[in-house]
């Protein structure tokens, strides 16, 4: 019976374009996508960046909406849905009709921080050697 619990199963996924803020080519495939009957979710890393970016593709002419519970009203089926969480890379799951998308693929933006480059600092004095430097014996010249 516990091998019953667990199975595995394969699931065909495909990688999504991305779009490098170009929301006219965004339009144009949620079009289709919505012809086609799939679910298109995008996600965003925070509900604040969620409700923004529903705001700003509806001002864009692309219908969208942050829902406030878990329920769909009929109206918002043929509109993208803003949902927060993070994913490294959207994807497709044609089998499911779901088309899930992330902030970087829209925006062609990574999440990931850049490294700060230490500085390097020339005021002060270089050792040049710890030959002198010996157990129990300091020395400060």
């Amino acid at each position: 019976m516990e091998a019953e619990r667990f199975r595995e199963e394969s699931v065909e996924s495909k990688e999504i374009p991305t779009y490098g803020r170009q929301l006219a080519s965004f339009q144009e495939d949620v079009k289709r996508l919505f012809k086609e009957r799939y679910r298109v979710l995008l996600y965003s890393p925070s509900r604040l960046r969620a409700s923004r970016l529903a705001e700003k593709l509806r001002e864009d002419g692309i219908s969208a909406y942050f829902p406030d519970g878990y329920l769909v009203r009929d109206e918002e089926k043929n509109s993208v849905q803003l949902c927060t969480g993070f994913f490294q890379r959207g994807f497709s799951l044609s089998e499911d009709k779901l088309y899930v998308l992330t902030e970087s693929e829209l925006f062609s933006e990574t999440l990931v921080r850049k490294k700060k480059k230490k500085k390097k600092r020339e005021d002060g004095i270089r050792i040049g050697s710890f030959d002198g430097n010996r157990k129990g014996r300091l020395s400060c010249s």
